[in-house]
């Protein structure tokens, strides 16, 4: 593209400068069949690839694997086939290239508006794809559509007519100037395979010269040996091979250098003339004059990085920068001469240090028409003609006038005023809103940087006070969200998606924009129900728990030994024992933990107690009494009546001893009575008092072993029926048994409560279990091909295992556990560890003669 220099910015202080050389006329290898094509896969701008084909195959011959254009092969000068031909010392296809290129470059100029400093580009269509473009001489691909001033696009048909008329061209050329062309000439002369423009490729012969010779350095081509990791060098001219450079190739490489280094001294030189030495700034502007070593003055602003050959609007009429710039010559001549002082030169390199270097491409200054303006002063001001008929240069000299007039605080005030009547956006940029103002007449009360530094402070100001009417704004949505959320009497279980259904319509929905953040409001809000929802089910559960507790105290015949089982029955009418919030297993819990604070009597035992001790009292003392008279008449038999008093009581007690049994008996048929019930069933028999050599703790004892043989006789009942019903196996599971049970009868009279129903049939299935394992061992016991050698024939050969089992699978012992194989298998495998540990038995006779050694 062109680019003005009058608008120019530029990053660093850098003069003036023209951005539109002319494009270098690149190796234009790529005309050939291989042009190159952008990947369609790559992400970016196409790159060149070279195996894309872009014209059709008569174009021409192309390079084969050689990857480097610039050393020619000699299969391919002079002959179309390839051979062990050589390259002729006549003939400089470097030179064909040249003319050529010319010959193209012309039709090109000729055929469409081209210039030297227009860029080439090719569109390239696909078939059903979208086409793409690549530059004629630098062989870059886009898939966009290149776009300038100095951009000029032509179709590949175009393209390759003027390739094939540039081949045909040179032949005739080839032909007007025979014998020779360029200053070579010969037998049949090939272009070289990178230069194909479309048409013909083969010259007609011509006579050789002996006067053109090809560099020796086009001869030598480099290769790098894997093995070694060195380079050699090859000849395929001579077919020479050698480790060592060249000395042609050492010569190229020095002259290169030699050339870089001098073009680095001459653009050393060209920069030092270019380089900034004299900045003087303009008061109340932020442009400054510069001067360079070559003499040239521009204008600078520092804030914009903006720098122009012409002077600025905002300079014009100002009496110091015509002096400044009167004075140029004088300040030339000085800097020149060394004439300034020392306080003048400590000057000018502190401005240097704040200016660059000038662009390394700087050109002359653009030779526009000026026109000289007479002051009222009497100095002229030079300004270019052009500039005078422009509308807004003459609003901006009256503008500037105004300026003067009114302090700068007054204009940035009215400024700011116009920007709100206008309602400028803070959310935008300075260009897109520069069209709402741009025609106010107050927009000129400011300057270009004025205007700019006074919208960044508008803006930041702006949008401070949108942010706290944003968040004012937000925290009322969001408190009349709460609220409908507190009027919707949601739950923990609602949900979101019900709740959107509901009340989208809601004004005060709507007014949460973000549906995300509607969301976590809402589930913010459920959660805080859950929460205190889980804290009053909490509380309420916790004072049921001191209600039961409660309950529990006023009975006070609880005792250490009391049952929950029988107690619970007591008080199931209580509304603190049908409590919901207590489970029945709560209940119990806290049913035994309270239990362990009592101790082991009640308060009905206590007085039982003492009523016995009474009565034995009143036994005691009679008996005493006639103890006493019989003293005086049997004083001599007194060890005799000790001795019958002694067999009396324990008479007594075995005789109350086995009443108490018989009576337990008799009286007691239930398992599951408590001791507390059962005493009052046993007080009311008459033969209760005959047991009163028995203490109350004896009487206890005596209860338990009773239920306790009542509960084997009851299993033993059961455990029979499980084992005659043949509905029920060792590897039956509770789910399956429990259907049978609850609808059977039978079960049914034996246990009230399922669980203890379970807990019995579980019992029965481990003792089945356990009887069948056993069987199982002594069905290993009894099979003699079973020995302490089993386990390491089995490891050696696995035969020994297989007749093993062939036994046993003929024993239901065996069989019979199917169900559980890996607990047959673990018995099995520690039976014949336990021989292998122990070894082979001893002898029968070994008893015998260790009994006789002895």
């Amino acid at each position: 593209m062109r680019y003005s220099p009058k608008t120019l910015d530029i990053r660093d202080l850098k003069a003036p400068q023209n951005l539109h050389p002319s494009a270098p006329m690149a190796d234009v290898s790529f005309f050939n069949n291989n042009a190159p094509r952008p990947n369609i896969r790559q992400r970016g701008p196409p790159t060149f690839n070279a195996g894309a084909r872009l014209m059709p195959t008569h174009a021409g011959p192309v390079y084969g694997n050689n990857s480097n254009p610039n050393i020619i092969q000699p299969s391919r000068i002079g002959n179309s086939n390839p051979g062990p031909s050589t390259i002729p010392n006549n003939i400089n296809p470097v030179e064909v290239q040249e003319k050529q290129r010319e010959i193209f470059i012309k039709l090109v100029k000729e055929r469409i508006e081209y210039k030297d400093k227009d860029e080439l580009w090719v569109e390239i269509s696909q078939l059903g794809g979208k086409p793409y473009y690549f530059h004629a001489f630098t062989k870059q691909s886009v898939w966009n559509k290149p776009e300038g001033e100095n951009i000029v696009i032509i179709d590949q048909h175009e393209f390759k007519k003027i390739g094939e008329e540039a081949g045909r061209r040179l032949s005739e050329l080839s032909k007007q100037n025979s014998p020779t062309i360029n200053g070579y000439s010969g037998g049949k002369i090939s272009q070289p395979n990178n230069i194909i423009y479309g048409g013909t490729n083969n010259l007609p012969p011509v006579k050789p010269s002996n006067n053109t010779h090809l560099d020796p350095c086009l001869f030598w081509k480099e290769y790098f040996d894997k093995n070694t990791n060195r380079a050699y060098y090859y000849n395929i001219k001579t077919t020479e091979t050698t480790w060592i450079k060249p000395p042609e190739l050492v010569e190229k490489e020095l002259e290169e250098k030699r050339r870089q280094e001098e073009e680095r001294r001459l653009e050393f030189e060209r920069k030092k003339t270019n380089r900034a030495v004299k900045t003087l700034p303009v008061k109340g502007t932020q442009w400054t004059v510069v001067w360079t070593g070559n003499g040239k003055v521009f204008f600078h602003n520092p804030s914009t990085r903006q720098s122009l050959w012409e002077r600025p609007p905002e300079l014009f009429h100002r009496e110091d920068v015509d002096q400044m710039i009167n004075n140029e010559s004088l300040i030339n001549n000085k800097i020149s001469n060394g004439e300034s002082s020392n306080n003048e030169n400590k000057d000018i390199k502190d401005n240097v240090k704040e200016c660059l270097v000038v662009d390394e491409q700087i050109t002359e200054e653009p030779a526009t028409k000026k026109k000289k303006i007479n002051n009222t002063n009497g100095i002229n001001t030079i300004v270019p003609a052009k500039l005078l008929d422009d509308p807004s240069v003459q609003k901006e000299i009256e503008a500037q006038k105004t300026r003067e007039q009114l302090p700068f605080e007054e204009r940035a005030r009215i400024f700011k005023e116009m920007m709100l009547e206008k309602n400028v956006s803070a959310a935008s940029i300075w260009e897109k809103e520069l069209a709402k103002i741009v025609n106010d007449e107050r927009y000129l009360l400011l300057n270009k940087d004025e205007r700019k530094a006074e919208y960044d402070k508008y803006v930041k100001e702006r949008l401070e006070i949108e942010r706290i009417e944003r968040k004012k704004k937000h925290k009322e949505a969001v408190e009349q969200f709460e609220t409908l959320l507190e009027e919707a009497k949601l739950t923990h279980k609602s949900l979101y998606p019900t709740f959107a259904a509901k009340y989208s319509k809601d004004e005060r929905f709507k007014k949460i924009e973000k549906t995300r953040e509607r969301e976590e409001i809402f589930n913010n809000w459920v959660k805080s129900i859950a929460n205190q929802e889980k804290e009053e089910k909490k509380k309420l559960k916790q004072d049921a728990k001191s209600s039961f507790i409660e309950l529990l105290k006023e009975h006070k015949s609880l005792t250490k030994n009391s049952k929950w089982s029988v107690f619970k029955k007591s008080i199931d009418t209580d509304s603190r024992y049908f409590n919901t919030y207590l489970s029945s297993d709560i209940r119990e819990e806290l049913f035994k933990d309270y239990i362990k604070t009592l101790s082991s009597y009640s308060q009905s035992d206590a007085e039982e107690e003492d009523a016995r001790l009474d009565r034995l009292k009143e036994k005691s003392s009679s008996q005493k009494a006639l103890e006493e008279r019989k003293k005086i008449v049997e004083k001599e038999k007194n060890e005799m009546a000790k001795d019958m008093k002694h067999s009396a009581g324990a008479l007594a007690r075995d005789n109350a001893k086995r009443l108490w049994k018989t009576i337990l008996v008799e009286k007691i048929k239930k398992y599951d009575i408590s001791w507390h019930d059962a005493k009052k069933i046993l007080r009311d028999d008459e033969r209760y008092e005959e047991c009163d050599y028995l203490s109350r703790s004896e009487k206890e004892k005596y209860f338990d072993s009773h239920i306790k043989d009542l509960l084997s006789k009851r299993q033993k009942e059961i455990f029979s029926l499980f084992e005659q019903d043949k509905r029920f196996t060792y590897s039956s599971s509770w789910n399956d048994v429990k259907k049978i049970l609850v609808t059977d009868e039978v079960y049914s009279n034996f246990y009230s409560s399922e669980r203890k129903l379970e807990k019995c049939f579980r019992e029965w299935k481990d003792e089945a279990t356990n009887k069948l394992l056993n069987n199982f061992k002594e069905l290993l016991r009894e099979t003699k091909i079973i020995t302490y050698r089993s386990k390491r024939l089995a490891e050696e050969n696995e035969q020994h295992l297989l007749d093993i089992l062939s036994i046993l699978e003929k024993d239901n012992r065996y069989l019979i556990l199917n169900d559980i194989p890996m607990k047959r298998e673990k018995i099995f495998m520690e039976y014949i560890e336990k021989l292998d540990k122990h070894g082979p038995p001893p002898p029968p006779t070994s008893s015998e003669n260790e009994s006789s050694k002895k």
